[in-house]
């Protein structure tokens, strides 16, 4: 090799040394930015909080709103990052959060645990005393949803009739327009009880004793203009089992006749 190859070969080594230490230099600074890029890219970045589902306000709506509270002390993570570690489908942990559908009891719990552990706890608080009471607390949510799931039997069925009656007979109702007609009409009445029917109704059985409380109960009309008290009691109760109702009026034998004229006018 004669003096110029040398040289050539020298200034080619020093360059390659030198890009070498520059592109180490250069990594060492944005590297680290660069591949937290490339992971952004592939899943959702921290900080989107997830839709909630149309839920009544019973158990599984309460145990929907501790998961959201749970994503949300957690600083949001995506479902993608918590389902590598968890070994599930993020499809799964996304639907247990937006969808109305209960999840499965390991799925819940699974995913309240390791959004748990990841909140950064006060210094004052015991994280493993917190990770525990948020197991049990899940875990008692979803067996509370998954009784209110199943269809109701016929004692809690007439019990929260029965204590939907009793509250609209003492004038609580959810809407402030007048029903003073209605509420003493179910005060003169008698609740016989309740009971699941056929296609998943409530038939709820009431006795009247006079014409005046058959006429103020007897709602078919204004069920069907959308203003009868049947809409309100529907939707009440409904809140407490997930069903609606369908009120049956059972005249009693003393039932008290108004009195007619010869063309059938009411006289009194």
């Amino acid at each position: 090799m004669n003096l110029v190859e040398n040289v050539v070969a020298g200034l080619l080594v020093a360059l390659f040394l030198g890009c070498a230490r520059y592109f180490g230099a250069w990594w060492h600074r944005h590297g680290a930015l660069l591949v937290m890029s490339a992971i952004f890219r592939l899943e959702p970045p921290m900080g989107s909080p997830l839709a909630k589902p149309d839920l009544l306000p019973v158990a599984h709506r309460q145990l929907n709103d501790q998961l959201h509270e749970l994503h949300s002390r957690a600083n949001y993570p995506s479902m993608r990052s918590l389902a590598r570690v968890m070994g599930v489908s993020p499809t799964t942990l996304s639907d247990s959060m937006t969808k109305a559908k209960l999840p499965s009891k390991d799925t819940a719990v699974r995913l309240a645990l390791a959004l748990a552990e990841r909140i950064r706890w006060d210094a004052d608080v015991d994280a493993d005393e917190q990770v525990d009471r948020i197991d049990r607390q899940i875990a008692r949510l979803w067996e509370e949803a998954r009784q209110e799931a199943e269809p109701p039997d016929n004692d809690r069925i007439a019990q929260a009739v029965r204590e939907t009656w009793e509250d609209f007979a003492s004038g609580c109702w959810p809407n402030p327009w007048d029903r003073d007609e209605v509420i003493e009409a179910m005060q003169r009445a008698t609740f016989n009880g309740a009971e699941l029917s056929f296609g998943g109704w409530v038939d709820v059985f009431v006795t009247v004793y006079d014409a005046d409380t058959y006429s103020a109960l007897d709602d078919d009309w204004g069920s069907f203009l959308g203003e009868g008290w049947l809409d309100d009691f529907d939707m009440a109760v409904s809140r407490r089992l997930g069903t609606l109702v369908k009120v049956l009026l059972h005249i009693a034998e003393e039932f008290d006749k108004p009195e007619t004229d010869g063309a059938g006018v009411i006289t009194r």
